[in-house]
């Protein structure tokens, strides 16, 4: 998806580095800095969305304030695209906003190895309430259409913020065993 997503901001005539974002502090500076001009910007990429903005943190302020802004965001956001590994890792609430979910299909033989197919689903909720899900379009394109320079860096900027999910894990890891140590010298002393 973020592949994709890089194509489709070059398509457009963005520069990726601008406008795809990992981190939400970076996100939240470049909407501040648009903002702070009175501008809109068309298009905005927060990549691997779902580490920040996962179904598991559904309690978490920044999610709640997250979905809070994306009902005011129009006049300085045009656009702002979520990529992630699977749709069902996003909140809830995220995914099932009236929004198009585009799904990335690997579409390869022996002789294109590299094709894909961007599946467009459009997410509308009906005056009685349900909700349907139509594919809207289809667009295939190949993944190699990347610069190898484009690539490369993409690639070292994804590669900075898997840092960031380690660190999460080694906090998380050291409260379990420091929870799991009070514990047993509780067990212990009683």
């Amino acid at each position: 998806m973020s592949g994709f997503s890089i194509l489709a901001l070059q398509e457009v005539g963005f520069n990726w580095r601008e406008h795809l974002l990992f981190r939400p502090n970076e996100l939240l500076a470049k909407i501040d800095e648009i903002y702070s001009k009175h501008g809109r910007i068309k298009a905005l990429v927060l990549d691997d969305a779902s580490f920040s903005l996962s179904t598991y943190d559904w309690h978490d302020t920044f999610a709640k304030a997250f979905l809070k802004f994306i009902s005011v965001a129009r006049p300085v956001l045009a656009n702002i695209i979520l990529t992630t590994p699977s749709p069902k890792l996003l909140l809830k609430k995220l995914v099932s906003m009236d929004a198009w979910i585009i799904k990335i299909v690997y579409d390869t033989d022996k002789e294109h190895k590299h094709r894909r197919t961007a599946k467009g689903y459009k997410n509308y909720l009906l005056p009685n309430g349900k909700r349907i899900i139509r594919l809207s379009f289809e667009d295939y394109f190949n993944i190699n259409s990347l610069k190898e320079e484009t690539f490369r860096e993409y690639n070292e900027y994804r590669y900075s913020y898997v840092e960031d999910g380690l660190e999460n894990l080694f906090i998380e890891l050291k409260q379990k065993e420091k929870t799991m140590e009070d514990g047993r010298t509780r067990f212990i002393q009683h």
